[in-house]
């Protein structure tokens, strides 16, 4: 009874907007949800920030949880025509008072218009039309926050410095029985990867890096900072001045190194800093298959080129020709085989196609090239 006299007493205007609202409103899914927390994991990798999980007044925090520089709401629109996000007013308080804790810290909202796939910024939250935004790139969100811009790191060569013939892979001719079966057990020796010392060793790779007090300054001038955590020190005092030394491991051989600091130092007590030079050529996993699929299809290329002249020289009577053409077709046949082989190996295959380090997927760093690398003097 008091719920339909409540009802009465609701104006036209009053009953049209319940209407509206129960005729737009659509349950949550558990897809929805999912996507909209895929939304915020996304936006939380950009903007170098974490998510805040369930029952947190922001989505998204940047810094830490006692001294935040950014809170953000995020919303997700996947369907409906209501071009609006809105904000209930006890949500609303609570996360006002929340940023109230933390006077230096900017509030933001950033709209995923998951509909359209599109993307909108607007500094502080509440409820507002999509007009009133603006829309944006993800990749722009970082700089819209205050951040550092993350283009003021160098961006590395992508390309090869040298490119191998098809005749010849590496400094000695697959054609040689011994001088491939060397090379193959060189590179799987225990210990270091002897074949890629001598790779690097002909491609002048084992030059010593540059050793500097600090290497801060190149480091704000956008050089990558690496470390390279080892068990023992004098491995550290190798890397700066003594020999070459070509590591095996999962991604291929290397002198493997990281951008986390912690990492690097899960691997040894003692860690060397450093940052990739300006200028370096660094291959990326996608890169490099190209590069190698690339150069075994130009062989492949060259073997059908040699079967076809020689069946010309066999339908023209030139036998001598023909058999001779058949030959080198065989000697190609023989380098894809070994090729194949040689080129499993990452660091090995970047060397060869002249690149000065290698990044897989992992997000380490096999750094190939000494001499691309600064090397702080004092290990930490």
């Amino acid at each position: 009874v008091i719920v339909l006299a409540a009802a009465k007493c609701l104006t036209a205007t009053q009953r049209q907007r319940i209407k509206r609202a129960k005729d737009s409103h659509k349950p949550a899914t558990v897809d929805i949800q999912r996507q909209a927390e895929a939304n915020e994991a996304r936006l939380a990798k950009v903007v170098k920030g974490k998510t805040s999980g369930d029952n947190k007044p922001f989505d998204v925090v940047v810094g830490t949880e006692k001294n935040p520089r950014h809170l953000i709401e995020v919303k997700t629109i996947v369907r409906g025509k209501n071009n609006k996000i809105t904000m209930h007013p006890d949500s609303l308080r609570r996360k006002k008072a929340f940023a109230a804790k933390f006077p230096k810290a900017k509030v933001h909202t950033v709209v995923f218009d998951d509909r359209v796939g599109k993307i909108y910024y607007r500094e502080g939250v509440g409820s507002f039309r999509l007009s009133a935004t603006t829309e944006v790139k993800i990749e722009e969100l970082r700089e819209l926050l205050g951040e550092k811009k993350e283009t003021s790191r160098v961006v590395y060569k992508r390309q090869p410095r040298s490119s191998p013939s098809s005749s010849k892979v590496f400094s000695v001719s697959l054609g040689e029985e011994k001088a491939f079966d060397d090379a193959y057990r060189e590179m799987n020796e225990e210990g270091g990867d002897l074949f890629l010392l001598r790779l690097a060793a002909e491609k002048k790779y084992t030059k010593a890096p540059h050793v500097v007090k600090d290497v801060a300054k190149y480091a704000d001038e956008g050089e990558l900072v690496l470390y390279r955590g080892m068990t023992k020190k004098r491995y550290a005092v190798a890397l700066k001045e003594g020999k070459y030394f070509a590591g095996r491991g999962l991604f291929g051989s290397g002198i493997y190194a990281t951008e986390d600091f912690k990492e690097a130092k899960s691997y040894g007590d003692f860690v060397l800093k450093m940052t990739l030079k300006r200028g370096s050529h660094v291959a990326t996993e996608e890169e490099l298959k190209k590069h190698i699929d690339s150069f075994l299809s130009s062989l492949e290329e060259e073997k059908k080129k040699l079967f076809s002249e020689a069946t010309s020289a066999y339908l023209s009577g030139d036998v001598q020709k023909a058999e001779a053409l058949l030959a080198q077709q065989e000697a190609v046949s023989k380098q894809i085989l070994r090729a194949e082989r040689l080129l499993q190996n990452e660091g090995s295959a970047a060397t060869l196609f002249g690149f000065d380090a290698y990044r897989p997927k992992s997000g380490m760093m096999l750094i190939l090239n000494r001499g691309a690398i600064r090397v702080q003097e004092e290990v930490l």
